[in-house]
């Protein structure tokens, strides 16, 4: 019977993660091995456990026979349980997935099986004669089940080093996601002061991409759309209430496939491992780095799996929320710009204190430095670290941000914030690549490129195929030439955090479509033009619009922006909608996202 429930489940997880339309044969035989063995060792470990336990019950065994066989068949039930708990969180995930019509054929195929099995005992008893007989159909089933189980056993056992030798050759993947990080406060990003000299020092070894553009402009759809290398519309995971459905390919299946070792290590909220992110990784590891005091628990428990993981191929995804609001580090500060700035204020918003001076607002754009700085000696010094032990002589790095944040940019009410505006302060991030002997040292690309293009270029580095399901450029030709990739429009949409809104972006034209301008956030200030039509050339803040005089490429522009729109009006809610962990709850509300 544990075989059968570990098949059905198998059966179960492929046609969700539709393996077969992506083509991760390899990955599907690793999930499908691991619970076949599973149900195997439930089911043998139970039905020992249960047979030693109704031995124990028969009056004619010895006394000592009996408490034998009590202990040896509870320690059996005992050991029974992890498996089970295995088998029960994978049903567990996928149930929410699951149609009706699913469901109900996985119940009744193990109802089936199971009625099938007490058939053939009963007809086989009934043909012995006896009561508890051991006759030819049980044998044949035992035999059946322990040549399984060690099938299975060892086919999982084997995969190890078969995806090692599979891997073998191919370059490690660094992707370290910094959370809330503004392009133009970074040094490689011309900014002049030292907030990130570690990371400017890998940006020198490497390849700087001065105009790379979020898909979207807070954490949980940005994320999504960097790992599936999709836009938000397409991958519908869009709103606090959303998550990752099984069906959708993430970059880390596409390497596990590959036979690398995955691990994530996380800041946790919306980038935690309840949202469906873990799905390819081996290891989906989540912290609070309220908690922690910040993100060097994050770079420590990845710099260790890296250790332990030794020379073979690995995809490592690292997140910190640092400088995410609250701004605490004090590395820039001046006491004097303080003002009426208290901890309480500080540690939440400042949009208790009215019209806040220009010292005060000072203070608070300092603080957001000090934490980049503070996340600069934890990412930086992990990748420092790694390069003196010899790991980034043969491994792609990526350093970039999900969003940025407007600093009384174009809100004045409710700031620092994200989320409610498409404009550049929140979608242009930073990026960096270094990868020797395969990216060319000191080159800066200024074409304008997407978050979701990363995803294919990191597959094509490595030298793995593409994936239809992306979306975005394969760039690995282009960069490896050390040539610009092809010009393409570049998008970014949000739904949440204010009314839906579409940007579209090529070279220095920029054109954002609010279909319906009304203030759906409270506190947001920004109340957009349904059109807005800018020159980033001439007008890198965005505080002019075209709209009178449309340059020429606008028509298009707003042509594919409304096409967008339709799609969400299309798609207007998503129907994945889960609940929150109280433990996670308690670190949104900690991060200002919930009140």
């Amino acid at each position: 019977m544990g075989l059968l429930g570990g098949g059905v489940l198998a059966a179960w997880q492929s046609r969700l993660h539709q393996d077969l339309s992506h083509e991760t044969l390899w990955l599907a035989t690793d999930r499908s091995l691991h619970v076949l063995f599973a149900g195997a060792m439930m089911g043998l470990l139970s039905s020992v456990g249960t047979l030693l336990l109704f031995s124990a019950a028969r009056r004619e065994q010895p006394g000592s026979t009996r408490v034998i066989s009590l202990v040896a068949g509870g320690l059996s039930l005992v050991l029974a349980v992890p498996f089970f708990q295995i088998l029960r969180a994978d049903i567990l995930a996928l149930l929410p997935w699951t149609s009706g019509k699913l469901a109900m054929a996985a119940l009744t195929v193990m109802l089936l099986g199971t009625a099938i099995l007490i058939l053939f005992r009963a007809l086989d008893g009934k043909a012995a004669g006896r009561r508890d007989p051991v006759t030819l159909v049980p044998r044949v089933m035992a035999v059946g089940g322990l040549t399984l189980l060690f099938i299975t056993g060892a086919g999982w056992a084997g995969l190890a080093p078969l995806n090692a030798a599979r891997a073998g050759g191919r370059p490690s993947v660094i992707l370290i996601s910094i959370d809330t990080l503004r392009a133009d406060r970074v040094g490689f990003m011309g900014y002049p002061r030292a907030t990130t000299p570690r990371l400017d020092e890998m940006a020198a070894q490497g390849m700087v991409f001065e105009n790379a553009i979020s898909p979207a402009p807070w954490t949980l759809p940005a994320h999504v759309s960097l790992l599936t290398s999709q836009l938000p519309n397409e991958h519908r995971v869009r709103r606090v209430e959303s998550r990752v459905r099984p069906d959708l390919l993430m970059l880390s299946e596409c390497f596990r496939d590959a036979g690398y070792r995955t691990g994530a290590f996380t800041g946790g909220g919306y980038v935690s491992s309840d949202y469906g992110y873990k799905q390819g990784f081996q290891i989906y590891q989540d912290h609070n780095e309220g908690a922690e005091g910040g993100p060097g628990g994050i770079a420590q428990a990845a710099l260790e799996w890296v250790r332990k993981v030794g020379g073979q191929p690995f995809f490592l995804f690292v997140h910190t929320y640092e400088p995410h609001g609250p701004y605490l580090k004090r590395d820039f500060v001046q006491s004097a710009d303080r003002g009426r700035l208290t901890d309480e204020m500080i540690a939440g918003t400042v949009k208790s204190v009215p019209d806040p001076s220009a010292g005060e607002r000072r203070y608070i754009s300092d603080l957001y430095d000090g934490d980049i700085a503070n996340t600069d000696r934890a990412m930086g010094g992990l990748l420092m670290t790694l390069r003196d032990e010899g790991v980034l002589a043969h491994a792609i790095v990526v350093v970039t941000s999900d969003h940025g944040e407007d600093v009384w940019d174009h809100d004045a009410v409710d700031v620092p914030r994200h989320g409610h505006t498409l404009y550049e302060e929140i979608v242009h991030v930073p990026l960096l690549m270094r990868a020797p002997g395969l990216l060319p040292a000191g080159t800066r690309v200024k074409t304008p490129i997407s978050l979701i293009d990363l995803a294919p270029t990191l597959l094509g580095l490595a030298g793995l195929p593409p994936r239809r399901s992306m979306r975005g450029q394969n760039m690995a030709g282009a960069l490896r030439a050390g040539q610009e990739p092809e010009v393409r429009p570049i998008l970014s949409e949000a739904v949440r955090y204010g009314p839906p809104r579409f940007a579209w972006r090529r070279d220095g034209l920029k054109v954002i479509l609010t279909p319906d301008p009304a203030p759906i956030d409270k506190n947001s200030s920004v109340i957009p033009d349904r059109l807005e039509i800018f020159d980033l050339i001439e007008d890198p803040l965005e505080q002019n619009i075209l709209t009178a005089e449309p340059p020429a490429g606008s028509k298009s522009a707003i042509s594919t922006l409304q096409g967008r729109a339709g799609l969400e009006q299309d798609n207007p809610t998503e129907a994945d909608d889960h609940e929150q962990s109280r433990e996670l709850k308690r670190q949104l509300r900690s991060l200002g996202y919930v009140d």
